[in-house]
């Protein structure tokens, strides 16, 4: 069961959402363990947002690969 406190959404887009999320969370658990990717710490946005751009372009090509 998956509840939400937005009441203009149908059933469908709750779901649809949910299995969003589930999606995201997979891309997640796969950087940490196909592409070994250990946490890193930033202070700096530039850097934040280059080390976020490059994790997204590993997790893009290892899907391509996996084609």
């Amino acid at each position: 069961m998956v509840s939400t406190s937005d009441d203009t959404l149908s059933a469908e887009d709750v779901a649809l959402g949910y299995r969003q999320l589930l999606q995201v969370e997979a891309c997640f658990r796969s950087l940490n363990t196909q592409l070994e990717i250990r946490p890193v710490s930033h202070r700096l946005e530039a850097r934040i947002r280059a080390h976020v751009t490059l994790c997204w372009l590993a997790l893009l090509l290892a899907r391509i690969c996996e084609r």
